[in-house]
């Protein structure tokens, strides 16, 4: 039986250092063993085939690349609209936004660092990070705001469901999303759906998605990204122009187009060709 391996990212090669002991044991082995395995391997960007053909000697002929999509409700949401799902999760704009996950790989000790600088500038913004937050990754990132004494400027909301994210998105004054790498980065596709302005880094997959909808800055340069917070913020005319890019670049990605490639190389993989498999199926 043919095996097609979805594997989204190479992060134990690319980051060990943002990986714990477990998942960098449990990925070294399976990984290699997937890409051999594997008739064909499916990934999300060309930074994650690069890195893949690089870190695990996959040929590229035998990687194929398809990207993701936001679902289709992420989308700009109505002030009316937006209220109650905000009240419901204690929010009040105006705010800075980030989603995902709360771990060491998302940049959010220097997010807290850039944001910090960004409050000499005006305190009128708070800073909203949304996502699950695991004890062992996550007690840096809590332990920084604590050191910090922005504890009354850091909202963490924790999980939030999928069908309230366009209304936090959409709220927000500006989405940061300065992760040290990414397979793909779904949250910065899902903040331009939503009209957000983004700044986000410059490495890994993440310029791959935004195109010139977003601002791109180096991760690791905390004043870069201070920044370039500062200036979408500062800049109105600014602001929007990157809500109409984000929103233009967003509609380029569709779930349609990602299921149509991805049963394209299954069939391919199974040796049939499409008219054969869909004459078969309609019999």
């Amino acid at each position: 039986m043919p095996v097609i391996a979805s594997i989204h990212d190479a992060i134990p090669y690319v980051q060990p250092q943002t990986s714990t002991a477990l998942d960098w044991l449990v990925q070294r082995v399976w990984l290699p063993l997937a890409g051999r395995r594997a008739r064909h391997i499916l990934t999300l960007s060309r930074q994650s085939s690069a890195d893949l053909q690089r870190c695990l000697a996959i040929p590229a002929r035998k990687i194929t690349v398809i990207p993701l999509a936001a679902e289709t409700h992420f989308r700009p949401i109505p002030l009316a609209q937006r209220h109650p799902i905000l009240e419901r999760h204690g929010l009040e704009p105006p705010y800075i936004l980030y989603v995902g996950s709360v771990e060491p790989r998302k940049n959010l000790l220097r997010l807290l660092q850039a944001y910090q600088r960004l409050r000499q500038w005006s305190t009128r913004w708070r800073l909203v990070i949304v996502g699950a937050r695991n004890y062992w990754k996550s007690s840096p990132i809590a332990r920084a705001v604590q050191d910090s004494g922005l504890q009354g400027c850091v909202h963490f909301t924790g999980y939030i469901p999928d069908e309230d994210l366009p209304a936090l998105y959409s709220a927000a004054d500006l989405f940061a999303f300065p992760s040290l790498y990414e397979g793909f980065g779904l949250p910065v596709l899902e903040a331009m759906a939503c009209g957000t302005p983004v700044v986000t880094s410059n490495s890994s997959s993440l310029p791959e998605v935004v195109g010139d909808a977003a601002l791109l800055v180096d991760p690791y340069d905390v004043e870069a990204l201070a920044e370039a917070m500062r200036q979408i913020l500062a800049d109105p005319q600014l602001a929007e122009d990157l809500r109409q890019r984000g929103l233009q670049r967003a509609s380029e990605f569709s779930w349609e187009r990602t299921a149509q490639s991805t049963v394209a190389v299954y069939r391919q993989a199974l040796g049939r060709a499409p008219e054969v498999s869909e004459k078969k199926g309609s019999e």
